[in-house]
């Protein structure tokens, strides 16, 4: 009993080291997302962060999981929905950081454990005690505070943390259910494709409607 106990709470220290972590990468991304976003466009930060993504996992996650078999999945369509559920989040979220100060459009995303929270009863079937819930609408009345809605401090571009909160909610809905089956480094690798394929999309797309324009141009001109 005590070596499972130690076990679980050796495993709960790794847990929040990991989830912390993260919140220091992400924040760091977020950082060199608004230094790049007044020189390249949003596809072209994306594409150069995925790419950088996809190494790092095949070379350090990948070979730690157990090799390339740990990529294999049998639920394909559900890794593709949690890719574009990312892949909307960061979007959304990317162009309200282009004209959002940072610390504004962070402090609105901070919405996302209360959506999750409430996501996690209507998807997963977990339950959640009245002293979360209190917490939920707490933290729900400060991001109403930083956005302040119906004065005039309020922009639009305030909404745009606020609906990439909402998808990455759905991403972690995906996730509690591929984790059951699939590897982290499965997960990892599949985001990172799915954001490097609409990158790519959206560079041709931009690229081939300046074209026309250049050629409307030249024919007018």
């Amino acid at each position: 009993m005590q070596a499972r106990s130690s076990v679980a709470a050796n495993t709960g220290i790794v847990a929040v080291l990991c989830a912390a972590g993260a919140a220091i990468s992400f924040s760091l991304n977020d950082v060199g997302v608004k230094f790049l976003s007044g020189d390249y466009a949003l596809h072209q930060i994306v594409l150069g962060r995925s790419i950088i993504g996809v190494i790092f996992t095949l070379f350090v996650f990948v070979p730690f999981a157990g090799g390339l078999a740990t990529l294999k999945t049998r639920r394909p369509m559900l890794h593709l929905a949690r890719g574009l559920a990312v892949v909307c989040a960061n979007l959304i979220f990317f162009a309200g950081l282009a004209t959002l100060p940072l610390a504004d459009a962070v402090a609105v995303f901070f919405v996302s454990p209360l959506i999750i929270t409430g996501l996690s009863v209507i998807m997963l079937g977990e339950k959640v005690g009245p002293r979360r819930w209190a917490a939920v609408f707490v933290g729900l009345a400060g991001v109403v505070v930083v956005m302040r809605p119906g004065t005039s401090a309020f922009t639009p571009a305030a909404v745009f943390p606020l609906l990439s909160a909402v998808f990455y909610a759905l991403l972690h809905m995906a996730t509690r259910r591929l984790g059951r089956t699939d590897s982290a480094a499965a997960m990892a690798f599949y985001v990172q494709m799915t954001f490097m394929l609409v990158s790519i999309a959206t560079g041709l797309t931009s690229a081939t409607a300046s074209f026309r324009a250049a050629a409307i141009r030249r024919s007018s001109s």
